[in-house]
C-alpha cells in the first residue's frame, strides 16, 4: 500500500479531471419532464425542445425550466466562464456556499475556474512529456546502441541542446510568435526531449553486450527489434521514473509562461492565468489562493509518484 498510494493518488486526479465536465458544468446533468429524459451536458437542445417557441439554446437557469421539469445539476453548477448574473454588486466575491472560491471581477465561479486550469495543464503537461520522452528514448537508444561516430555526433548536440536554458529560449519564441495551443506544445517538445537522454544512453550502452542480446544479433534479429523486444524490457523502469519529475518541469515552464505574460489566447485557462488575475486583485485572495493550490497539488502529486518511483527502484537494486 505504501508504494502505490502516489500512483492511486495520480490515477484519482487523471479520472477526476477527464470527468470534469459532470462535475462542474453551466448545462444540467439530466433533466425530467412527463417521463421525457433530457441530457443538456451532453446534447444540445434549444427552447423549442424545452416547450418553448424560441430556436435559440435554453436557458436552464429559467424560472420557468425549473418548475416544469425535475433538474439533477454537477455539484459545481458553473463552467470556467460562466458569468453569474445573480450577483448582488460588481467585483469578485468572497467565499459561500454558492461559490465555494468566491468569484473574480467577472463573476465567474473561482473553483471550477481552478479545476479547469488544472485540467489542461495537467493534459498538456502529460502530452509534451509523452512526445518528448519517445523522442529523447529515441535518440538515447540510438546513442547506446549503436556507438562509435553515432554516439559521439549525437552527444555533442545533446551537450550543446542542455546548455540552452528552457525558460529563456521560450521567451524568445513567445516573443518571436504569437503563442497558440500548437505552438507552445511543439516549442516545449522541441526542448524537453533531451531530458531523457543521458538515462537511457548508458542503459543500452550496458545493455547491447548482454549475453542474450549478443545471442539475439549474432542470430540475425534487425536492431530495432533487438532495442523493444531484448532490451527495452530489462530498463523500462529507469526512464519511466523520470517522466513524473519531466513533467513537473514542462508544468513550470508552462505556469512561468503564463505570469510572466506570454500568454495563450484569452479563451484557454492555465494555472498561471490565475495567477496573474490573482495578482491584479491582491484585494481578492481566494483568486491567487484558488491558482497556488491549483500548482501546489498537482506538482505535489507527481513528485510524489516519481518519488515513489526511484524509492522502488533503489530497492530493486538491492535485492
Amino acid at each position: 500500500m505504501t508504494k502505490t498510494w502516489s500512483l492511486k493518488i495520480f490515477l484519482g486526479l487523471s479520472l477526476l479531471l477527464l470527468c470534469l465536465p459532470l462535475i462542474a458544468n453551466h448545462n444540467p446533468l439530466c433533466m425530467v419532464r412527463q417521463g421525457k429524459v433530457f441530457f443538456p451536458i451532453f446534447f444540445y437542445y434549444c427552447e423549442q425542445d424545452m416547450g418553448g417557441s424560441s430556436l435559440i439554446q435554453a436557458d436552464f437557469n429559467d424560472e420557468r425550466l425549473e418548475e416544469e421539469f425535475w433538474t439533477l445539476w454537477p455539484p459545481i453548477p458553473y463552467g470556467p466562464l460562466t458569468v453569474d448574473y445573480g450577483l448582488h454588486r460588481s467585483g469578485p466575491q468572497k467565499p459561500s456556499l454558492k461559490h465555494w472560491l468566491g468569484t473574480d471581477e467577472q463573476g465567474r465561479d473561482v473553483l471550477a475556474r481552478v479545476l479547469y486550469a488544472l485540467r489542461f495543464s495537467f493534459f498538456f503537461g502529460f502530452s509534451v512529456t509523452l512526445l518528448s520522452a519517445v523522442i529523447g528514448f529515441f535518440i538515447g537508444a540510438l546513442q547506446g546502441y549503436r556507438g562509435g561516430w553515432c554516439d559521439l555526433v549525437l552527444q555533442r548536440i545533446v551537450e550543446i541542446w542542455f546548455s540552452i536554458p528552457v525558460l529563456f529560449l521560450m521567451m524568445v519564441i513567445g516573443s518571436l510568435l504569437s503563442f497558440n495551443i500548437i505552438t507552445l506544445f511543439f516549442s516545449l517538445v522541441f526542448l524537453k526531449w533531451r531530458t531523457l537522454v543521458p538515462v537511457v544512453r548508458p542503459l543500452f550502452l550496458r545493455g547491447r553486450t548482454l549475453p542474450f542480446v549478443e545471442s539475439a544479433r549474432m542470430m540475425g534479429q534487425k536492431p530495432w527489434t533487438i532495442i523493444l523486444h531484448h532490451i527495452l524490457p530489462t530498463i523500462i523502469i529507469y526512464p519511466l521514473a523520470r517522466l513524473p519529475f519531466m513533467m513537473v518541469s514542462t508544468v513550470s515552464v508552462l505556469t512561468t509562461l503564463e505570469f510572466f505574460g506570454f500568454s495563450l489566447p484569452s479563451s484557454m485557462l492555465s494555472l498561471g492565468g490565475l495567477l496573474i488575475q490573482g495578482k491584479q486583485h491582491l484585494y481578492a485572495p481566494w483568486i491567487v489562493l484558488g491558482g497556488l493550490g491549483g500548482v501546489m497539488l498537482l506538482l505535489t502529486v507527481l513528485v510524489s509518484l516519481g518519488e515513489t518511483l526511484q524509492k522502488m527502484l533503489i530497492e530493486k537494486g538491492m535485492q
